[in-house]
């Protein structure tokens, strides 16, 4: 059977220098980190991404984007775009998935764990690395943060 590898990666300025990585990908200082993924869930549940804020401040989802890289090249960048519970309190984990009532009705878990999002790029089931970047369109000095 063909080996299963998904790599988490978060991409900070230093990681961009002669990369070929775009700017959209840097964050800010004191930022989320990627903890889980779900890329194929059973028929009842849903995909989903995990994240955590490690730091002491709340942090908003909607500054950041998702995106998947594929034998080096990225796919576009897929905002955080929530309409309920967007603020990460510190030491918080959030699941971000396209169908938070499946996702809670099949693990149990309290719906305010959860974020909704239109959609997630097409996750990897079975190699390939998720990306976490700023979203430009809320964060303005994440994507204009010049290259070091």
């Amino acid at each position: 059977a063909p080996s299963e590898r998904i790599d988490f990666e978060i991409s900070l300025p230093s990681d961009s220098i002669g990369l070929g990585r775009p700017d959209e990908e840097h964050l800010p200082q004191g930022h989320l980190l990627l903890s889980e993924v779900l890329p194929h869930p059973t028929a009842h549940a849903a995909e989903f991404v995990e994240v955590y804020n490690p730091t002491t401040h709340p942090i908003d989802i909607r500054d950041y984007a998702l995106a998947v890289r594929s034998e080096g090249r990225r796919s576009k960048l897929y905002p955080l775009m929530v309409e309920e519970n967007h603020l990460i309190q510190p030491n918080e984990y959030r699941a971000i998935t396209p169908w938070k009532r499946g996702l809670a009705n099949y693990y149990h878990c309290s719906i305010d764990s959860l974020s909704e999002v239109e959609k997630l790029p097409a996750l990897p089931n079975r190699e390939g690395q998720i990306v976490l970047g700023a979203n430009s369109r809320t964060c303005p000095l994440c994507a204009t943060r010049p290259r070091q």
